[in-house]
């Protein structure tokens, strides 16, 4: 995994300085290598993190002419066979020659054959054009501003944009407010209004001072046809296949073990191919019910070598502090910090891990959100296609016929009696703050909701997929773990996977009220037993426990409460007082928020 930059300017050779300052803030994505690269107008420079062919694998890479060039920060699974496909003379056993022989071939048009994560400039000198490109979900970041000088800069992350000096940011309310409603900022924003992200699935050509981005690949549609024995076997096959080609690497490969339905399958699925196996498990010391002895029980299943850390963490205040530098924007998700903290651990020892990052998106595993939308839905369908005596008679048979159904239809009209639609269920399960709120705070003329209204459940599926999951989760695990050099791979996310897993219908993810009904199918019979009948425990912090702790007492009273803080710019102060010693989630959005703000700002 790597660190990425560039900067596309007439006199860039002049930029090497700012280039060389840019590098150095993204050691941490790369510490084995570094450089940079000149064209006549493109300056691209590189941190390696090295995973493949270590010896030859250094960037930027240009072609055997010297007309191409690129950044590459990623993996391509599967590489090899790609290339055994292509006529193509290569130099290096790398991922990355691959992306430049098939822009080489293809054109433009490449990307859409490229699978993994991936985030990549290349610069091509004979048209004189950058093209640039994200992976399908959002793995890898991709950031990009316009600088002072008429610059066109690129980075991995925030931080290296602004370290070269060519751009004056502003704080943009719109993603402030997207921010206090969810924990984090639109993965098709940041933090201020001159510094773009490049959204997931898009491609970026820049040329002749003309910025043209567009998308590459959409979300699959619906298959509603398939049925339980079908979804079983080519589910069982592409996850094999997904874990297989994730494993390959020139340096060991371990996996994150939470014991949780997600982590636990890829644990034994990589545990058969790769008998030496390091697991990871990560708990909270007399803080939460932690998850360790699920994954202890997984981990002696499968004979894996296996390390546990438990933490009570000390030094709590200084971390989250920490946090703001590591995330450049602000990130209340709690769960960044225990991530943040296994990572450092694994990477004492490993270099590349798997995660289980994208399961519960693709199978729905977020039950206490997905199941009320799930019963709403039932309930909105059947009383479109019911009415008078038949749907009384309907009801009647139900309750003869499935408890669970009509239990599930009981709960649907007390939903609809709330909600009245999926829309408002979906946002009252999401948005910490609601509109009135964010109001006073003082965002009256700041859009409050740009989301299209979901019909069902796949839909709500589909909106997780390209916000939450890109925005929030892939966010969370790319800082933590490359903040201390380890390389996170997700297989859920392995497109040929994923794709099928968006494919399928909520019947065949949801059933009696429980969420990854065909992965049940596919794997629990490999599951140790205690696994097989776990409740969900997620990842999260105990926010309210921390909150109450004497230096968080004292750092919200430094920090959030200060009327100096530049936060106050920004929220009215006497809302935000309102929630003061609340020690819920809600306080502790505003303290990251003050944390931040005070940290950039100041």
């Amino acid at each position: 995994m790597c660190g990425i930059i560039g900067i596309i300017h007439p006199q860039v050779k002049d930029k090497e300085h700012n280039l060389e300052i840019m590098l150095e803030t993204l050691h941490h994505r790369g510490p084995d290598d570094r450089g940079i690269y000149f064209f006549k107008q493109s300056g691209l420079g590189h941190t390696r993190l090295s995973i493949i062919d270590p010896l030859n694998g250094n960037q930027p890479m240009v072609n055997r002419t010297a007309e191409l060039g690129i950044t590459f920060n990623g993996e391509i699974y599967g590489y090899k066979d790609l290339k055994l496909n292509l006529d193509y003379k290569f130099k290096t056993d790398t991922d990355t020659e691959l992306i430049l022989a098939l822009y080489d071939i293809y054109g433009n048009n490449f990307v859409e054959k490229l699978p993994g994560m991936f985030a990549f400039g290349i610069w091509d000198e004979k048209e004189n054009q950058l093209i640039c490109a994200r992976d399908r979900f959002g793995e890898k970041p991709f950031y990009y501003a316009f600088g002072i000088n008429g610059e066109f800069i690129f980075a991995s992350e925030i931080k290296a944009i602004l370290a070269s000096g060519l751009v004056q940011p502003k704080i943009s309310n719109q993603s402030i407010v997207h921010f206090l409603k969810r924990l984090y900022v639109h993965p098709h924003q940041t933090i201020y209004s001159n510094i773009y992200s490049l959204p997931p699935a898009h491609i970026l050509i820049y040329k002749d001072n003309k910025l043209d981005v567009k998308r590459y690949w959409n979300l699959p549609k619906l298959n509603d046809k398939i049925s339980i024995s079908e979804g079983i076997e080519q589910f069982r096959y592409l996850f094999n296949n997904a874990v297989r080609k994730q494993l390959v690497a020139d340096v060991q490969v371990g996996a994150f073990l939470s014991g949780g339905l997600d982590s636990s399958t890829i644990v034994d699925v990589a545990s058969r191919i790769q008998p030496d196996l390091q697991t990871y498990s990560f708990g909270f010391s007399n803080e939460l019910n932690n998850e360790l002895h699920f994954a202890k029980a997984v981990a002696e299943k499968n004979n894996t070598v296996h390390f546990e850390m438990e933490e009570k963490i000390k030094g709590l205040s200084d971390l989250i502090i920490n946090m703001q530098t590591i995330y450049d924007e602000p990130f209340a998700d709690s769960s960044n910090i225990p991530t943040y903290l296994i990572s450092k651990f694994a990477s004492n020892n490993i270099k590349v891990i798997l995660s289980g990052d994208g399961g519960d998106e693709m199978m729905a595993g977020y039950g206490y959100w997905y199941q009320p939308i799930h019963s709403l839905q039932n309930y909105l369908t059947r009383e479109k296609n019911q009415s008078g005596n038949v749907n009384k008679l309907h009801s009647i048979l139900m309750k003869l016929v499935s408890p669970q159904r009509n239990r599930d239809l009981i709960e649907g009209e007390r939903l609809f009696s709330k909600y009245k639609n999926i829309l408002n269920l979906f946002l009252s399960q999401r948005d910490y703050f609601n509109s009135n709120d964010l109001i006073e705070f003082g965002f009256e003329n700041v859009m409050l909701n740009n989301i299209e209204s979901p019909e069902n459940i796949e839909d709500v599926l589909r909106l997780d997929i390209e916000d939450y999951l890109p925005g929030d989760l892939l966010v969370k695990i790319d800082r933590a773990s490359m903040a201390n050099s380890l390389e996170i791979r997700s297989p859920f996310l392995d497109k040929d996977l994923a794709e099928f897993c968006i494919s399928l219908p909520h019947r065949l993810k949801i059933k009696n009220g429980q969420g990854k009904y065909l992965m049940r199918k596919s794997f629990s019979h490999r599951w140790p037993k205690i696994v097989r009948s776990r409740k969900k425990m997620g990842f999260g912090a105990p926010v309210d426990i921390w909150l109450a702790r004497k230096d968080i007492i004292d750092l919200k009273g430094d920090c959030l409460y200060n009327k100096s803080n530049p936060l106050y710019d920004f929220l009215d102060y006497d809302k935000v007082n309102q929630f003061r010693n609340k020690n819920n989630y809600q306080e502790w959005i505003l303290l990251n928020l003050s944390l931040w703000m005070w940290q950039k700002l100041n």
